[in-house]
């Protein structure tokens, strides 16, 4: 039979209770069984418990590396080992501490298993292999072991645990604990070794918002180390995981810095190319380590000054799988091209050279694809392997690059069988550069033309070429009218050539919906100059098409040509804007407002013409300019206000003196002005009554135009009062009104009646 004795304690206030020895004195200490069972309200003690003779052991054994609860031989003394270990743990390792008796290790049963048992001395031999409590150890001989057994050496460490935010809630993490403290206070600590510290407070404290001083010491110490780390070094890194670290950013923009920095030295590439290998694996190494690597190459790529490219090639030979892994995550950049041609090997291997030129093919650098072909492979054979992936028109180094070895009858020669127009371009050129290249040529074919027209566009002499340059344009445009196949390239090169005026070829006017947009321009361009050229020297030279038109008035050369001619030939100007109706109204206002426009003074011919164009253009905007020019007291302006004068109002022609007018006219004037300043009529304001007429004789229906209309009918058949009294009690109104003024003082209307 068993008797059982159990103490029933609640488990978050037994962690707290530091000594056990008043729980222990609750309990039965012979087999007899108690009358009754009940509560207790128990004040346990906080004082420290007499040592006991084997803690330091039993600190060293639960310290030490094993598996299994740690064996105390011998049942004696163990109630005060367990209240001198208790006393000396904290809440969170009370809570996973259990201790008990044992016979054998298979009645270690319970979970969680206990992490100190005692057994009779006589049944040691069943525990053979787990951790025993030695009764001759009298010194901890490790820091871990001190925390337990409460030696003074173990107050730094804990500190230590405090300022990094260690969770310790297991016995196995005091040993992690005192190598991270001694790793972080070793004065010439390895990068290994602070690797391996942060690692170490990872575990202890994975909850980043806690401890982060001591946390954020630790990332700096490694931190600082990556700086003079070697290509071995950074591949400790690469598991770092650090979660419970929240300043670990930094050291992966300084891997970054480190890697953006590196010299490449070709000693390093076996583990260079290992740390890429592994950042390209999304399985052997964390996303930060891998940004970093990763981020740091690409960021050396970029650099000018970075041994990158001469690593490249390197790369290439050894490992061109895996550099054809990395160039996926190159930039696209044409410098970073640059570099790596300008970085070009003596000798490039076969292996290596197709491994580029597959690279250079996923980046689309066609120069250094043509570079790597053209390193190993007949000139022939580089621009038959460069124009089957070079596929952009104006793209010409890569072709450059793989024909660098050919001579120039050479590259003409490809040019002339192949046809490509990059082959071409290349081979004008040569031709720019020695125009006798063509000697023989037919510029009649296909290529020949091309060749010619990009001669041309290198070497604006090129163009004389034919005995009459002009009569080729002329003759290419005839075959382009015709239907036959013409190089636009070449037209577009003649199109630039003082041969391209068009004014004497008839079919001008057809040509233009032909031509592409470059050559189009410059031949309207050339032609509409000439046309300007021509028409300046007086007579104009013929009608230009509406296509011809938008060019001649197109930009500011016309204006500049007007500018120029005003003073000697003014009806030439106007005859000239005369041809041409897309010449707008505001356009021409602004070439009248040109001060050396504005000042000139017509003469009665100029002027009359200027008038026939206002007038046939309906050009009211530049007839009020011309009009401001009269009324500032200019006299040469009137013979145009005169062949314009029906496009003029009655008072302004009266006014400015340009032509007669009727009495009735200006008694239609005086009627407008009055309904202009009186619209309700001839009572507003009491006008009518202070001019000494009778109200009675107003009209009283009608709006104000009907009663003024009544009104002055009355004093024409002198009815009401006389014209001058009216006119002067309006002006009395409106001093300052011109055109009262000017009414009052006509003879006609003062004197009326």
């Amino acid at each position: 039979m068993v008797l059982s004795h159990a103490l029933i304690v609640p488990l978050a206030e037994l962690a707290l209770t530091a000594d056990l020895r008043t729980l222990f004195s609750l309990l039965i200490t012979a087999p007899q069984q108690p009358d009754v069972l009940s509560t207790q309200d128990i004040s346990p003690s906080n004082d420290p418990p007499g040592g006991a003779i084997d803690l330091v052991a039993a600190s060293v054994a639960l310290t030490a590396r094993g598996t299994g609860p740690v064996v105390r031989l011998g049942t004696a003394g163990f109630e005060d080992l367990v209240a001198a270990l208790w006393y000396r743990l904290w809440p969170e390792l009370r809570v996973r501490f259990a201790f008990r008796l044992s016979f054998s290790p298979h009645d270690v049963v319970e979970t969680p298993k206990p992490s100190l048992v005692c057994t009779p001395a006589a049944l040691s031999s069943r525990w053979t292999g787990y951790r025993i409590v030695e009764s001759s150890v009298s010194v901890p001989p490790s820091g871990a072991a001190a925390i337990l057994s409460g030696d003074a050496h173990a107050e730094s460490i804990l500190a230590f645990a405090r300022d990094i935010g260690a969770e310790l809630g297991h016995l196995n993490e005091l040993p992690p604990l005192e190598r991270a403290y001694e790793i972080s206070f070793a004065r010439h600590a390895s990068f290994s070794d602070c690797v391996s510290a942060v690692r170490l407070v990872d575990r202890l404290s994975p909850d980043p918002n806690s401890g982060f001083a001591g946390k954020s010491k630790l990332v700096d110490r490694l931190d600082s180390r990556l700086e003079h780390a070697k290509a071995d070094d950074i591949l400790l890194l690469r598991n770092l995981s650090a979660s419970g670290l929240s300043t670990t950013t930094k050291l992966w923009a300084t891997l970054e810095f480190w890697v953006r920095n590196n010299t490449f030295s070709s000693a390093d590439d076996s583990s260079m190319l290992s740390a890429i290998d592994d950042a390209l694996s999304d399985l052997t190494a964390i996303k930060p380590w891998r940004d970093a690597v990763l981020g740091g190459i690409v960021s050396a790529s970029r650099s000018n000054a970075s041994a990158f490219p001469a690593a490249f090639w390197r790369w290439a030979h050894a490992r061109p799988t895996l550099l054809s892994k990395l160039a996926e995550r190159l930039p696209q950049d044409k410098s970073l091209e640059s570099r790596l041609i300008n970085a070009l090997p003596a000798e490039v291997s076969d292996r290596a050279g197709l491994a580029v030129m597959a690279i250079s093919k996923l980046k689309n650098w066609l120069r250094l694809f043509g570079a790597a072909a053209g390193s190993s492979l007949e000139p022939r054979d580089a621009v038959r392997e460069q124009l089957a992936i070079d596929q952009v028109p104006a793209n010409l180094d890569g072709l450059r690059a793989a024909l660098r070895r050919a001579a120039p009858e050479q590259v003409v020669a490809i040019a002339l069988d192949n046809a490509d127009a990059r082959v071409l371009t290349i081979a004008a050129e040569e031709v720019a550069r020695q125009p006798k290249l063509l000697n023989g040529t037919d510029v009649t074919s296909p290529p020949g033309q091309e060749i010619w027209a990009l001669a041309i566009g290198l070497n604006a002499d090129a163009w004389r070429g034919p005995s009459d340059p002009h009569g080729a344009l002329i003759a290419t445009l005839q075959s382009m009218l015709d239907g036959k196949p013409v190089s636009m390239k070449l037209i577009t090169a003649l199109s630039t050539a003082p041969i391209a005026d068009l004014s004497d070829y008839p079919r001008r006017s057809e040509v233009w919906q032909h031509l592409v947009a470059a050559s189009r321009d410059n031949l309207l361009t050339a032609t509409a100059t000439g046309w300007i050229e021509r028409a300046c020297s007086g007579e104009i030279p013929y009608t230009p098409d509406p296509v011809l038109e938008a060019a001649i008035v197109s930009g500011d050369r016309l204006d500049r040509a007007l500018r120029t001619i005003v003073t000697t030939g003014a009806r030439t100007v106007f005859s000239i804007v005369a041809a041409l109706p897309l010449f707008d109204e505001h356009r021409f206002l602004r070439w009248l407002q040109e001060p050396t426009v504005s000042r000139h003074q017509w003469t009665p011919a100029d002027a009359e013409s200027l008038g026939r164009l206002v007038l046939n253009r309906r050009w009211r905007h530049v007839l009020d300019r011309l009009l401001d020019f009269a009324r500032a007291g200019r006299t040469d302006i009137k013979p145009a206000l005169r062949i314009c004068h029906e496009m003029i109002g009655i008072f302004t022609r009266w006014s400015l003196n340009l032509s007669a007018v009727t009495s009735d006219e200006k008694w239609t004037v005086f009627e407008e002005l009055a309904v202009d300043l009186y619209p309700t009529g001839p009572d507003d304001n009491e006008l009518w009554d202070r001019a000494g007429g009778k109200k009675w004789d107003l009209q009283t229906f009608g709006n104000g135009r009907s009663r003024w209309h009544d009104a002055i009918a009355q004093i024409r058949r002198g009815k009401g009062p006389r014209p001058s009294r009216l006119l002067g009690e309006m002006r009395r109104d409106f001093p300052l009104n011109d055109q009262v003024r000017y009414l009052a003082s006509d003879s006609d209307l003062s004197s009326y009646r």
